[in-house]
C-alpha cells in the first residue's frame, strides 16, 4: 500500500505533518551529499524558505487562534526561563 492510497481511503482527513516534510528534504539533501557527493543548493535554498513559510503560517494560525487571549495579556511564546 502507498501512502497515496492510505491518504484516499482515509479521505478527507489525510495530513503529513511540517517535521515530517522538513525531515523528508533534510534526508534528499543528505542522499545527495552522500550519493552524488554535491549540495544542491538551490533545493537547499528552496526547502529552507519553504519551511520557514510554513512555520510562519502556523505561528499566525497560533496567534489568530489565541487572539483572546492575548488581548486579556496572555503572552504567546516559548515559556520564559528562570534565571539561577
Amino acid at each position: 500500500m502507498t501512502a497515496t492510497s492510505a491518504c484516499r481511503r482515509q479521505a478527507p482527513r489525510c495530513e503529513i505533518s511540517l517535521a515530517m516534510v522538513t525531515s523528508w528534504h533534510i534526508a534528499n539533501i543528505v542522499e545527495r551529499d552522500v550519493c552524488e557527493h554535491r549540495l544542491d543548493q538551490a533545493y537547499i535554498n528552496r526547502g529552507n524558505d519553504a519551511t520557514v513559510q510554513d512555520w510562519q503560517i502556523m505561528r499566525d494560525m497560533v496567534r489568530e487562534k489565541n487572539h483572546p487571549a492575548a488581548s486579556a495579556g496572555v503572552t504567546i511564546g516559548p515559556p520564559r526561563r528562570s534565571r539561577p
